[in-house]
This record gives structure tokens, sequence and C-alpha cells, in this order.
């Protein structure tokens, strides 16, 4: 039996682009109640996953990650700010006030 098929438009805010998805209802209803859209949504293609998780179209989110105003490609390594270079060190700055509470009942 056919999985019943869910039609989604997606608009982005940025270029207009407009996208008209067909999804699995199970699967739709899966991603809404928290299950990564990767896996809730195999049948979409990356490009397609991400305009329903950010909103924008492929390029926009390209544009939008990759470049800064003054036309640096690499953001993450920007020496000018303050923030850490490591994602480990990301995290860890994260959860370095965080407290345990495993053993909480």
């Amino acid at each position: 039996m056919a999985s019943e098929q869910k039609q989604v438009t997606a608009k982005c805010p940025s270029c207009g682009l407009t996208m008209h998805l067909s999804v699995s209802e199970s699967g739709w209803a899966e991603w809404e109640s928290g299950a990564l859209i990767q896996d809730a949504l195999p049948e979409l293609t990356p490009d397609q996953r991400e305009m329903l998780l950010t909103g924008l179209c492929a390029a926009c989110f390209d544009e939008a990650t990759l470049h800064d105003d003054e036309g640096d490609d690499d953001l993450w390594n920007n020496e000018e700010d303050d923030e850490p270079d490591d994602v480990s060190d990301f995290f860890s700055d994260l959860t370095s006030d965080v407290e345990d509470d495993s053993d909480a009942i």
C-alpha cells in the first residue's frame, strides 16, 4: 500500500524561488515529531530538505553561509573575531556551565 502524499510549498524569502514538493504524510509526521529530516523524508534531495529547514533555496543558502560582506570566503577562520577556531572548543565553551543531571531522579 502506497503512503499518502502531502503537498508542501516553500518560498525562498531572499530570491522568491517557489518549490512545490510532494512528501509522504508519515514522513512529514515523523519530522514534525522530531525525527531528523534526512531520516523522515529520504525521498527529498539535500537542497529540498534545506529549503524546508531554513526556507532558503540552495543558491541563497550558499550565498548566506559562504560569503560575508567583505567577500571573505572563509568565515570559519576569521582571525579578527573572538570565536573559537575549533568545533570542540565551541562545544566545550557551550557546555562548561551545564550540570550533568543523569543521577537525578
